[in-house]
């Protein structure tokens, strides 16, 4: 079984990047800024998955922007001093969503059975990405 406030794996990739980031820049101050159309009513849950993972308090780190027909942007700001580090992710369509869903389905026939993120299934391959470098 597969689990995510949000299917598409580009927002799940710049979850796991964000997560490394802050690993590795503890210090940094995070702000997450989350935007969708206009009739959304409350804070993203891919917005206060990004929060949790990243330890901070979604009150005071996430800044919502509803307006028009936005599917889905969100956007993670690392700032130090003299600089910041921003990661980007936006769905232009729904069909990210459906192309995320048959992604995971194709990686949960490779796993045992069990209870899986996005984030997991796709983290084995962010960290084969990496141990290449």
């Amino acid at each position: 079984m597969l689990y995510s406030p949000n299917i598409s794996i580009g927002v799940n990739l710049l979850l796991l990047t964000a997560m490394v980031v802050r690993s590795v820049i503890p210090q940094a101050d995070v702000a997450i800024m989350e935007e969708h159309f206009s009739q959304k009513p409350d804070i993203s849950g891919t917005a206060l998955r990004i929060a949790k993972k990243l330890r901070v308090d979604p009150q005071a780190s996430v800044k919502s922007i509803r307006a028009g027909g936005i599917v889905g942007k969100h956007e993670v700001l690392f700032g130090l001093p003299n600089q910041t580090l921003r990661i980007k992710h936006e769905s232009i369509t729904r069909s990210a969503f459906g192309r995320g869903a048959l992604a995971g389905a194709e990686w949960l026939m490779e796993c045992p059975r069990g209870f899986y993120t996005m984030e997991q299934l796709l983290a084995t391959r962010f960290r084969e990405a990496l141990s290449e470098l």
